[in-house]
């Protein structure tokens, strides 16, 4: 048995240009940045929370810790001298750690920590383990050297004062660069429509 169907070309296409208008129209009220956006700031796939005063290493890594986030550390891909400079940091808590067998120090990624950034070099020199105790902490400082501003990590005791900065990771698609290539999809696609 065969079914047949009659059909109005102009119907039909009366229809498919009525649809592409409304989902033209529907794409185009989409709000990306109010969908996926917030006002936390990011750094590298981080969401960045800069603690407002100093405090000791244990608090440092309690608050962090109860704001379901990490300590800071450096990657790659972190611009630390414009964070720095925006909140005017000059020494901060990390989250890098001497490993059980106190073979190597590493950071909260389970990394050895990071010695250059994509804008940044970070000595790392005054990271000894034979000198580096159990009542010490890492913090990255940034100050003067030569005439010139840098970052090093410096070894301290927990019980110092310094600011706490926590990091958590962004979920998808939160990130600002996935953000940015949505916004570019859905503006390419409202060309092409």
């Amino acid at each position: 048995m065969y079914i047949t169907a009659s059909y109005n070309a102009s119907k039909l296409y009366a229809l498919l240009l009525a649809v592409t208008v409304l989902y033209q129209n529907s794409l185009k009220n989409v709000n990306i940045e109010l969908t996926y956006g917030t006002t936390k700031t990011q750094n590298s796939g981080f969401y960045v929370s800069n603690g407002p005063m100093e405090v000791g290493f244990e608090q440092a890594d309690l608050g962090c810790t109860k704001a379901r986030s990490r300590l800071f550390y450096a990657t790659e891909s972190m611009n630390i001298t414009d964070f720095f400079e925006k909140n005017g940091l000059e020494s901060i808590w990390t989250g890098i750690f001497r490993r059980e067998d106190q073979k190597l120090f590493l950071d909260d990624g389970g990394f050895t920590p990071v010695t250059m950034t994509k804008t940044d070099g970070i000595d790392s020199s005054q990271l000894v383990l034979s000198t580096f105790a159990d009542d010490m902490a890492v913090i990255l400082k940034y100050a003067e050297k030569s005439g010139f501003k840098g970052f090093s990590y410096v070894p301290v005791p927990k019980t110092r004062q310094h600011r706490a900065v926590c990091l958590q990771e962004v979920p998808f698609p939160r990130k600002d660069s996935t953000r940015e290539i949505l916004t570019d999809f859905r503006n390419r696609f409202l060309e092409q429509v």
